[in-house]
C-alpha cells in the first residue's frame, strides 16, 4: 500500500509507467544502497562508470552527486525496457530495439544484477510476516 501511495501522487492517479517505476523503487531501496552495492563490485563499477556499452540509456553515475541516483537508475532500466519491448520515436530519432545475442545484450549481465537486487528490494518491502 506504501508503494501504491507513493506511485499515486495527489490527484494525479497512478502516473506513467516512468513514474509508477521511480515511485516503486524510491519506496524501496535508498540512493546509498544502490552505491555500496555498485561501487562494492568491481564489474558493476566498471560497467556503470566506464564507456556505456549500451546505447540510448542513461548513464547511472554514484560518483555524481549532484543528480539524483534512483532517477538516473529509473530512466536506465525504463530506457532498457523500452529498447526490449518495442521501438519508440523520441524527436524523430528512432531507437533501436535491444535484440537477443547482440553485443549489447552481451552487456546487460551488470544490469540485470542491479535490476535483480532491486527486485529483491521490492519483494522484502511487500513481503508480510508468514503465520504457522
Amino acid at each position: 500500500m506504501r508503494i501504491i501511495g507513493l506511485a499515486s501522487g495527489a490527484g494525479k492517479g497512478f502516473g506513467s509507467e516512468r513514474e509508477q517505476l521511480r515511485a516503486t523503487i524510491s519506496g524501496t531501496v535508498t540512493a546509498e544502497q544502490v552505491r555500496e552495492l555498485i561501487d562494492g563490485n568491481p564489474e558493476l563499477s566498471e560497467h556503470f562508470s566506464g564507456k556505456q556499452k549500451i546505447k540510448d540509456v542513461a548513464i547511472v553515475s554514484t560518483a555524481d552527486r549532484q543528480n539524483d541516483l534512483l532517477t538516473a537508475l529509473t530512466n536506465r532500466i525504463y530506457e532498457i525496457r523500452c529498447r526490449i519491448v518495442h521501438t519508440k520515436e523520441d524527436g524523430g530519432k528512432s531507437k533501436d530495439l535491444l535484440l537477443p545475442f547482440s553485443k549489447e545484450a552481451d552487456a546487460l549481465s551488470p544490469d540485470i544484477a542491479l535490476i535483480r537486487f532491486i527486485a529483491q528490494k521490492v519483494l522484502i518491502a511487500g513481503a508480510s510476516r508468514l503465520e504457522v
